[in-house]
């Protein structure tokens, strides 16, 4: 074996223009696909309107940040919490005060709120839903 080694003689590669634009187009596409492959999941694309909802002469607009929710759970959720319904838990501020409904931690925010599910913030839960006025 060490005499068929002795025989090969190894060239260095030699690297043209067109060789170096093929490999960057194979390491684009390939990059591409496996952004797509194991990317974002669906469920988490993009953001989706639910509508509006009216509560106590005020119009709010709820929005599926994140999850797999429906519409018409997002819309009754935040229903119960901006009237005033759920189980409160007061914190040490308004940004460690939460309500509870369900399964869901809701907080309020600037003109709205937001609630979660599957999750200890906003950024790590599965689930995330949003009002705004």
């Amino acid at each position: 074996m060490t005499d068929l080694l002795a025989t090969v003689t190894f060239r260095p590669m030699i690297l043209t223009s067109r060789t170096a634009a093929i490999g960057a187009a194979v390491a684009v596409v390939l990059a591409a696909t496996i952004m797509l492959t194991l990317g974002v999941p669906r469920s988490e694309a993009r953001a989706r309107s639910c509508g509006h909802i009216r509560v106590e002469d005020n119009r709010f607009k709820v929005t599926i940040e994140r999850g797999k929710v429906r519409c018409r759970k997002a819309r009754e959720v935040f229903r119960i919490y901006l009237s005033g319904g759920g189980e409160r838990h007061e914190g040490k501020d308004s940004a460690h005060t939460y309500v509870v409904i369900g399964r869901w931690r809701c907080g309020a925010g600037t003109g709205g709120g937001g609630c979660i599910r599957k999750g200890k913030s906003f950024r790590t839960a599965r689930d995330y839903i949003i009002a705004q006025s």
